[in-house]
């Protein structure tokens, strides 16, 4: 949050709308997620969010990942 504020400069309500729009996202994402797993399956679904999240990071041609 703070480069966030350092570089927008938003006022002290901006800045609670920018924080309170991370957990609409968090709680939609979690009902969209919810129905999906019930209609195709926990387990599916849980090996296709592994699937898609490890095949950029085995690509051949990805870079090394940087250090942060």
């Amino acid at each position: 949050m703070p480069a966030l504020s350092a570089d927008l400069q938003p006022t002290s309500a901006q800045l609670l709308w920018i924080i309170d729009v991370y957990g609409f996202m968090v709680a939609g994402a979690l009902v969209t997620m919810g129905t999906l797993g019930d209609r195709i399956g926990r387990r599916r679904l849980l090996l296709v969010g592994r699937r898609r999240s490890a095949s950029p990071r085995c690509s051949p041609r990805s870079p090394p990942p940087r250090r942060c």
